[in-house]
């Protein structure tokens, strides 16, 4: 395999499975806060500004949701190659031709994929010879054990 020759091994599939729990639980606790919040004021209320909290609330547990999603899978991995829970599980998002941190767009497009397809992106590594998934094939990219820290 071409990667695993120039920039280091490729991860198995289990190897994905810590990261993305522990980028998905950050990203969870951040929507239940609002959420929860939020629902507590809505239900507590009689109407006027205690409502308008609520749904404020909600709103902000939805938005700082996909802000942590944005800046967590996207802006840092064409930062740094690795989310949160990569680094802390020793991988990283290349882009496979060149070893290098995926391109904005590219790293968009292999996120929405994956989140559009969910498992069924994750299932076709485990029959493609590169390990990649179908959103890695699409963004050109791939995953790589480096040392963790």
């Amino acid at each position: 395999m071409y990667v695993e020759q120039n920039y280091g091994p490729t991860t198995e599939f289990t190897d994905r499975i810590a990261p993305y729990l522990i980028d998905y639980a950050i990203q969870t606790v951040i929507l239940f806060v609002g959420y929860f919040v939020g629902v507590g004021f809505l239900v507590g209320s009689n109407g006027g500004g205690a409502s308008a909290i609520g749904l404020l609330m909600i709103f902000l547990g939805l938005g700082g949701s996909f802000a942590f999603w944005f800046w967590n899978r996207i802006y840092r991995v064409t930062q740094t190659g690795q989310s949160i829970g990569r680094k802390m599980m020793g991988l990283k998002v290349i882009d496979a031709a060149t070893g290098q941190h995926p391109a904005m767009g590219a790293q968009f497009l292999r996120e929405l994929i994956s989140s559009l397809l969910g498992i069924i992106s994750a299932i076709f590594m485990l029959f493609d010879d590169q390990r990649q998934t179908l959103g890695d094939k699409i963004g050109k990219t791939q995953v790589i054990k480096v040392p963790k820290g």
